[in-house]
Formats: C-alpha cells, sequence, structure tokens
C-alpha cells in the first residue's frame, strides 16, 4: 500500500478505494478473473499483456496471459483474444480488494537437541550453531519459500502429500501434510498436483530459533 487509495501490485501502480493501511505497508491483494478487463487499444489500458492460451468454459473464456511486467494473469472475458496476441487491461479501483499481509512464514515447535541440531515435526534438522542448551523448547520459523520440495519422497528429510494449491499470480502457495501430520505450508514457481507425494527439505540456514514459544 502506497498510501490511502494508491496500491502497488504486479509491478504497477493503482487507484482504489481502501484506506487506513499508512503509507508504504506490505499488503495482499485479491482480484478476480472476471474483474481483469481486456481492450483492444493499448492507450487506453493500465498495463499490457501477451495471452498464452484461450479456452471456453461454457460460459466465458478463460485466458492465461504474461503481463509487460512479468506477471501471468488468470483471466474470465466473453470474448476470445487469441494466444500471441497483444492485449490492454484496466483493473477498476472498486474491484481490488486490499487486505492485510498474510503469514508468509511457518513456525513450528521446536526442541534444541545440541548446539547444531533441533527436533521438530517428528524429525531432526541441522541448524546453524546456536546456543540453547540441550532440552530447551523453542520455535523454529521457516519461511514458506524456503521450503524445498522433492519429486521423491524418500529424497526428503520428511515424506508429505500436496493438499492444497493456490496459484498467486507469480508463485503457488502449498499446503503439504506430512505422513506424521503435520501442515507445512510451501511457496514455489514449481507445479505440482493435488495429491503428488513429495520429499520435504529445509537448508540449516534457513531456520530460524526463537525462545518466545
Amino acid at each position: 500500500m502506497i498510501e490511502d487509495r494508491k496500491v502497488e501490485f504486479a509491478g504497477h501502480v493503482f487507484d482504489c478505494v481502501d484506506e487506513g493501511f499508512g503509507e508504504d505497508v506490505p499488503v495482499d491483494v485479491v482480484i478476480r478473473p472476471e474483474d481483469i478487463y481486456v481492450v483492444n487499444s493499448i492507450d487506453k489500458a493500465q498495463f499490457g499483456a501477451k495471452v498464452k492460451s484461450c479456452t471456453f468454459k461454457g460460459v466465458h473464456y478463460e485466458m492465461f496471459v504474461d503481463s509487460d511486467s512479468g506477471y501471468e494473469l488468470m483471466i474470465q472475458d466473453y470474448n476470445a483474444f487469441d494466444p500471441g496476441s497483444e492485449v490492454g487491461l484496466v483493473i477498476k479501483p472498486q474491484d481490488i480488494q486490499v487486505m492485510k499481509k498474510e503469514r508468509i512464514c511457518n513456525s513450528f515447535k521446536a526442541s534444541a537437541i545440541d548446539s547444531t541440531h533441533v527436533e521438530m515435526l517428528g524429525s531432526v534438522f541441522e541448524t546453524l550453531e546456536h546456543s540453547y542448551a540441550p532440552g530447551t523448547e523453542i520455535k523454529a520459523e521457516v519461511e514458506f519459500g524456503s521450503v524445498e520440495l522433492m519429486d521423491h519422497s524418500e529424497d526428503g528429510m520428511l515424506a508429505g502429500e500436496v493438499h492444497f494449491i493456490l496459484y498467486k499470480g507469480d508463485h503457488y502457495h502449498l499446503t503439504v501434510i506430512t505422513d506424521e501430520g503435520f501442515h507445512i505450508f510451501v511457496d514455489t514457481q514449481d507445479i505440482w498436483d493435488r495429491g503428488d507425494l513429495v520429499g520435504v527439505n529445509v537448508a540449516p540456514e534457513q531456520i530460524r530459533l526463537r525462545d518466545d514459544i
């Protein structure tokens, strides 16, 4: 959020109707696919895009486009635009929903084993050197984008299944449930399917330890 009634996302600045967030505050923005309007004239558009695919869905066409700032967007429109064509896009202020920034970090209960290992999620993980005494109950934080998923479950420190997938415009947000029943949130640009069996790895430098449990 840049200021009241002005928000930046997808590489562009847009007018909106929201107030009270403050200036230069990270927020989440939600826009329905049917609220991104396609115009033939680039001059009348807020930004441009190139159509990647166009599929008829019975009532409307569903299109994926690459914006001029590198973001992939899904659009629903009653008109069809051929793949490869250049289009202009418009988003009206009242169609932009601004929300407080969501969590970006997993938080797990952990227990120190020694100066470079903790137990969490039912397994032992290597960490950077820390000063917690063995047996100390602590919190381990891992950002969503720092969780690595492997094609084969046996290649990970943990094994799990992709349970939920949400497309976020420039990445996918996944919920992985481990064999032990733990939920791990993952942000990735890789494409996974619901039900995929995966291995889960976290590098030592990606684990932050805190004692405010």
